[in-house]
């Protein structure tokens, strides 16, 4: 998708790399953790440099549903963080600066989505996407989680010794955050590119 980097005006994509969210809450609901978290001028980097493994659809009159694996080298994200939160009966309301790097990441997603006509052509709209990433290594970095710098270098420590425990805790929790902000972003791409493009209707 090095294509897509800038976006591609004429067709209403908007720029891939970097996609910027400018504002999105995350609810957290775990056993020790429960709260919401607002991120905001997030810019993700990366995106561009994916590389599509595999393709796999299958249709059925209007229906079509559809399976990818990709490959991501590295995604960067950075933006700002604001958190109102309960963790093991402490109140805590830190908000500063974030980033997060990702490397070797591999997403196998599958969507659902109907097909339909406009302007002679036939384009595809999603209905459902999701998407399972699994990650070779991710490194996480936030200011101000408490007010003692010291303390704060130690929960950093912490965190991203135990990653994976964290990522597998979360990823279930903030899924209803981020599914559909992908759905609308797939469908932005679906809307301004013809379907028949790239596969045949039978």
């Amino acid at each position: 998708t090095p294509r897509l980097k800038d976006g591609i005006k004429e067709l209403n994509i908007p720029p891939m790399d970097p996609f910027i969210i400018e504002r999105n809450n995350i609810e957290v609901r775990s056993g020790f953790a429960t709260g919401r978290v607002q991120v905001r001028n997030v810019r993700i980097f990366g995106i561009s440099d994916s590389v599509v493994q595999s393709v796999d659809h299958r249709m059925d009159g209007d229906k079509v549903s559809m399976g990818l694996v990709t490959q991501v080298p590295r995604l960067y994200l950075e933006g700002n963080y604001k958190a109102d939160m309960m963790i093991n009966e402490v109140k805590m309301t830190p908000k500063g600066y974030f980033n997060v790097t990702m490397t070797d990441l591999v997403l196998s997603s599958q969507s659902e989505g109907e097909l339909y006509e406009r302007d002679g052509h036939t384009y595809l709209r999603l209905t459902k996407f999701n998407f399972e990433p699994e990650i070779g290594d991710m490194h996480i970095y936030a200011s101000n989680l408490v007010p003692d710098p010291a303390l704060n270098a130690v929960i950093l420590d912490f965190v991203n010794q135990y990653w994976r425990q964290v990522y597998k805790i979360m990823l279930p929790q903030t899924r209803s955050t981020w599914e559909p902000m992908f759905l609308k972003v797939m469908n932005s791409f679906f809307a301004a590119i013809p379907f028949d493009l790239f596969i045949k209707k039978n």
